[in-house]
């Protein structure tokens, strides 16, 4: 998934930094069916949330696949972690999302399908 994201912002003009420090948007993917993931990614988007506050007040993070997809509502609404949230078949609506989290309005978009394959996307 990393490198389908990857494509797909490279093909909007995104180009990646090395450190979250440097960069504009830092985007977490997620797996969380793996034991203790969930927690793991908990704590890093707090302290990427904090690390944001404290360098600039500005910053979008989002938040990739199952876990976004799974957890939707609780990351933007609720724990207000991330500006995106977005589900493993809606990565080429990214650039969308991204623009909208940079205009102050948190984007949402988990829906599934059943045809998306990114066999077009070359990573």
């Amino acid at each position: 998934d990393t490198e389908v994201v990857g494509a797909v912002l490279s093909g909007a003009g995104y180009t990646p930094c090395e450190t979250p420090a440097e960069a504009d948007v830092v985007l977490v993917n997620t797996c969380a069916i793996r034991e203790g993931a969930e927690l793991r990614v908990w704590n890093r988007l707090r302290e990427l949330r904090a690390e944001l506050r404290k360098r600039r007040g500005s910053g979008v993070v989002g938040v990739l696949g199952c876990m976004a997809e799974r957890l939707k509502g609780r990351l933007l609404e609720e724990e207000m972690l991330a500006d995106v949230v977005c589900g493993p078949d809606a990565y080429r609506e990214l650039p969308r999302l991204l623009h909208s989290a940079t205009s102050g309005q948190a984007a949402i978009d988990v829906r599934l399908s059943l045809d998306e394959t990114y066999a077009d996307v070359a990573p």
